[in-house]
């Protein structure tokens, strides 16, 4: 198992710890704890995410209602399932258990190459997804609106729950990991400063490389 796709998988089933620094609201560096992703976002289906210990929001200031909570854990808990089952896997109960063994069962199938590249990328992919997808409930990243047509799927524009319009595209950053975007309508990626700015260069946007190098340094 690939490094990115084995700290998913621990953040996802495991408590699991991250060190916040003085940039943070923190006196000093310091080791916070968490539960696993998933525990988290179950409970975050009845109650609120809030924000994380890190200091990013008031509890008065959280919404008791999380559609995005229990819409993430139901596309969780489904591919994950259907995965199994249609690779002959019984699926454990517990939704920890059964993405764990998913990760399992795709590196050994990957190993004994009964598996097509393409799928393993994909599937991989999704369950770093997931974590990402997750913490960004709880911890969201600094977003940035990204005028263009989708080089993939020639969509500009984007429709939320309630009609409302934006970008297809947005750029995304959280503090140490390198900024990204992605398509909201299909779902196409590109990670790091090098694909941000072809990116820019595919869809005829101005692209102050300078400003993109430093997303990385936030």
């Amino acid at each position: 198992m690939n490094p990115d796709l084995t700290e998913a998988v621990t953040k996802l089933t495991t408590k699991w710890s991250d060190v916040l620094s003085p940039a943070d609201g923190m006196d000093t560096y310091r080791p916070i704890d968490y539960d696993p992703l998933l525990d988290m976002l179950a409970a975050a289906v009845t109650a609120s995410t809030g924000q994380t210990e890190s200091g990013r929001s008031d509890a008065r200031e959280r919404n008791p209602v999380n559609i995005q909570a229990f819409t993430l854990l139901e596309r969780i808990d489904g591919q994950t399932r259907a995965w199994l089952k249609d690779n002959n896997v019984r699926a454990p109960k517990d939704l920890k258990a059964a993405v764990a063994l998913l990760a399992d069962r795709l590196g050994a199938l990957w190993a004994s190459n009964q598996i097509q590249e393409r799928e393993y990328v994909r599937w991989t992919g999704m369950i770093r997804k997931w974590a990402d997808d997750i913490w960004a409930l709880f911890d969201p990243p600094t977003t940035k609106e990204i005028i263009g047509a989708c080089p993939e799927c020639g969509e500009e524009h984007s429709f939320g729950p309630e009609g409302e319009k934006s970008s297809a595209i947005s750029a995304y950053y959280w503090r140490d990991v390198e900024p990204a975007a992605q398509c909201r309508r299909c779902d196409a990626e590109w990670k790091g400063q090098t694909q941000l700015i072809q990116l820019a260069y595919r869809i005829g946007a101005s692209v102050d490389e300078d400003a993109i190098r430093e997303l990385g340094d936030q």
